[in-house]
């Protein structure tokens, strides 16, 4: 019997997506700090810290999923930040002593 394939959610879509900004968020605590200033720059309204905290949240079940709109806007401040050198990729952090 074929096995059934799992359907993927709008959910797994989106985590899978910005799967690049969460591991850029568990590596670096001041990462949602200065996605925050980047997005506040690109919208010209503010933007929280504490509102990417919640978008970014390393436990999936408590993560607030933003839009499709805001999670494009996310990754792209994110290689803004790596590109102006002010974060680094995770694989490119020293390793602690």
């Amino acid at each position: 019997m074929a096995k059934k394939l799992k359907k993927q959610t709008g959910r797994d879509r989106a985590n899978e997506m910005l799967k690049f900004v969460f591991e850029l968020q568990a590596a670096d605590s001041g990462v949602a700090d200065k996605l925050a200033k980047k997005l506040t720059e690109r919208t010209g309204r503010a933007v929280q810290r504490q509102q990417v905290n919640e978008w970014l949240a390393s436990d999936p079940d408590k993560r607030v999923e933003p839009k499709l709109g805001i999670g494009t806007m996310l990754i792209d401040a994110a290689r803004d930040l790596i590109l102006e050198g002010k974060i680094l990729k995770p694989e490119a952090k020293p390793a602690k002593k």
